[in-house]
C-alpha cells in the first residue's frame, strides 16, 4: 500500500470484500486524488464542508446537506489530505470581488 492515510477503521477489510484485488488499485487511486489538492478544494465546496450549519425546516433538506458534507469528508480524508490544508487552496483561488 501506499502512504495512504486511511482514517476509518475497517476500510481496509471493506475494500478487501468489495474490490477483487484487495482493492489496491482503489487505494492507489485515492492516493492520488490527494494531489489534486483544487479538484479536493472543489469537492469540499460543493459538499459544504465549510458552511455553517443551516436551520432547514424540511427534514429531507437537511438529511441531504449533511450527507454532503459527511461524502465530501470521506472523499477528502480517504485521499489523504487533511481538510484544514483545503481551506488555504480555496481562499487563495476565491475570485475577489470589487
Amino acid at each position: 500500500m501506499t502512504g495512504l492515510i486511511l482514517p476509518h477503521e475497517g476500510y481496509v477489510d471493506r475494500l478487501k470484500r468489495c474490490w477483487p484485488n484487495g482493492g489496491e488499485v482503489v487505494v492507489s487511486e485515492y492516493a492520488a486524488l490527494g494531489e489534486m489538492t483544487h479538484v479536493l478544494a472543489d469537492i469540499a465546496i460543493m459538499g459544504g464542508v465549510n458552511a455553517a450549519p443551516g436551520l432547514y425546516a424540511d427534514p429531507i433538506v437537511m438529511a441531504q446537506a449533511e450527507g454532503a458534507r459527511q461524502l465530501a469528508m470521506r472523499i477528502i480524508t480517504q485521499a489523504g489530505v487533511d481538510p484544514v490544508r483545503l481551506w488555504d487552496v480555496i481562499k487563495s483561488g476565491q475570485r475577489r470581488e470589487r
